[in-house]
């Protein structure tokens, strides 16, 4: 019985017995000598050239200076005059060079074909970088959303990369089925007028931290050292376009949370608090600007008692207003006081109390104690990077996020992490500086919050080693977490030029803003990490329209955040959203 006939008399058979047969896609993948010459699935053929091409290999030699650092130097591999060899008993294309080997082995499966990428290294320098064009498909019509001619490339760094083209019907999402390391998987841009041929891609070079040393290799960590070969599997998923991404994704997600497992433990899912220290007005005697009162002087006996007083009675009326919409606690955003100008107004370390602002370490601890006597949680504000005084500018300016000697206020000493040759400027000990900051605030105050401001470093990426933003890898808040249990991290950002960073809601609560279209953990997310939270903050935005929202991100598990130094009014509002999501369970 031929293929058709059997669909037909499956779907006749549906329609009188009153039910509906989801029928499997099944991918016919078929060779020749040259390599893949069909790729077919439900009646199309997907396949425009089965040939793969190495597009280029970049290695790296590295040279001590007379300063006792490092210095890489990348070169491009010779690929000329090279065309690949296929083996029709292994299904696989080889390209054999001088240096080295790149291998493409088919996989075909049910539905989908899987190709695994080796490459292979038996030249003298390590293999940092490649790009491949692994094949091209013709799709039936343009793809649904790709309007612009541009690319369509996933990085695998901190998330399941899969990258969903929908047309005709039907649904091929190219994936990485390599969890780690991070790499680069995708379509390229339209090869035809018709936009609908496009390269699916692989590429590394994916700029990451390592997950084992205080350091960002520049050109990520899919290295091939000499005398090695690693394998990198990706795959062409097919099915129905109605048929959800979760679906298909399924067994990706299930190793990436066993890759990258769920860390964040914090039941109490009541409102957080923001507490804003009054600032502004500042003055030569009030250089911080408390309480706004340029004519507070707080370098007087005087005048320093009445900021003790300022401030104990702020403590009192925030004590108050968090207990009336029952928050379970406050964070401090400016312990530090904002002395400052943006972009370093928030300081992000209460180490530098004492220089920063002494008025208030003198009455800091009784400050706090206010909140935990009223059997509240508390928490400050940090950040990943080191604020230092800059004696060219005679300013206090943020680091990069690495440590550099004349960027080291507080004398630290990271030498039981340094790595030999490792320039300073590629020093970066960002989930030691973190901890250090959290094990301060825990001891002192007993702080058990952290909202993490700006959670990134600038760091040497590319092959050019330009400095570029970095949000914190995974690799790094885990480090923190596994370190630091007993605490919730809110991580401000999740998504940078090279990634969306999914595993923040594995290590913390992901910070966001009802003001700027923040409404609760995506539902990709829970898909991913079923028991993820985030961190509402509704202080602005649209409150009452997104009412319903924000209700069912309160069963979902999502926390809210509010104002919590006074008695605003959105906090009787965000109470209301407490009681109502309480009233009603969450949908299984």
């Amino acid at each position: 019985m031929s293929h058709s006939l059997r669909l037909v008399m499956l779907a006749s058979l549906a329609v009188f017995a009153g039910t509906t047969i989801a029928v499997r896609a099944e991918v016919k993948a078929v060779f020749s000598e040259k390599g893949l010459a069909s790729l077919a699935e439900e009646g199309t053929e997907w396949l425009a050239d089965g040939v793969p091409a190495v597009l280029s290999v970049t290695t790296e030699s590295r040279t001590r200076n007379d300063k006792g650092y490092d210095e890489e130097v990348f070169e491009a591999a010779p690929l000329d005059g090279v065309e690949p060899r296929f083996d029709a008993a292994k299904r696989e294309a080889l390209f054999a060079y001088p240096w080295g080997s790149i291998a493409v082995a088919y996989r075909p499966g049910a539905d989908r074909l899987g190709l695994a990428v080796t490459v292979s290294n038996r030249g003298e320098r390590p293999i940092v970088d490649f790009r491949l064009r692994l094949l091209r498909l013709r799709f039936p019509e343009p793809a649904a959303g790709w309007d612009k001619p541009s690319r369509h490339v996933v990085r695998s760094l901190d998330c399941v990369a899969a990258v969903p083209a929908v047309c005709g019907g039907r649904r091929v999402v190219a994936c990485l089925d390599t969890l780690f390391p991070p790499l680069a998987v995708g379509y390229g841009s339209p090869e035809n007028p018709e936009r609908t041929i496009h390269a699916v891609e692989l590429g590394a070079g994916v700029p990451a931290a390592d997950p084992d040393a205080p350091r960002i290799p520049v050109l990520g960590l899919a290295r091939v050292a000499p005398g090695e070969e690693r394998t990198f599997e990706v795959s062409l998923r097919f099915a129905p376009a109605d048929k959800p991404l979760a679906e298909i994704i399924g067994d990706l997600h299930a190793g990436f949370r066993k890759a990258f497992p769920p860390l964040n433990d914090w039941p109490d899912r009541r409102p957080i608090g923001m507490l804003m220290l009054h600032s502004g007005g500042r003055s030569e005697r009030n250089p911080r600007g408390w309480f706004k009162k340029p004519e507070l002087d707080i370098a007087t006996p005087e005048g320093k008692a009445e900021f003790r007083t300022l401030l104990m009675d702020y403590a009192a009326r925030a004590v108050a207003s968090l207990k009336a919409f029952d928050a379970q606690g406050g964070i401090v955003w400016n312990i530090e006081g904002e002395e400052n100008p943006h972009p370093i107004t928030y300081i992000g370390d209460p180490r530098l109390l004492p220089i920063l602002a002494p008025e208030m370490d003198a009455v800091a601890d009784e400050f706090f104690k206010q909140f935990t006597d009223a059997g509240l949680k508390v928490g400050v504000t940090i950040r990943p990077t080191q604020v230092y005084f800059d004696e060219g500018k005679k300013a206090w300016s943020h680091g990069t996020g690495s440590h550099m000697p004349e960027r080291n206020p507080l004398s630290e000493d990271y030498g039981a992490l340094a790595v030999e040759g490792l320039p300073p400027w590629c020093f970066f000990p960002s989930a030691e500086r973190l901890c250090r900051k959290i094990e301060y605030a825990k001891k002192r105050w007993g702080c058990t919050i952290f909202y993490i401001d700006t959670n990134g470093v600038y760091c040497p990426q590319g092959p050019k080693a330009a400095f570029e933003w970095m949000l914190l890898n995974g690799c790094v808040l885990r480090r923190v977490k596994e370190r630091h249990p007993d605490v919730l991290l809110i991580p401000e950002l999740n998504r940078d030029s090279l990634a969306s960073h999914d595993t923040n809601w594995a290590y913390g609560a992901q910070y966001m803003e009802l003001d700027l279209n923040g409404y609760g953990t995506p539902p990709g997310i829970r898909q991913l990490y079923p028991n993820a939270f985030s961190l509402v903050n509704i202080a602005d935005g649209p409150i009452e329209e997104k009412r319903d929202v924000l209700v069912q991100a309160v069963r979902n598990g999502d926390i809210l955040m509010a104002r919590g130094w006074f008695a605003d009014g959105r906090n009787a509002i965000v109470k209301s959203i407490y009681e109502e999501a309480a009233a009603t369970p969450p949908a299984p």
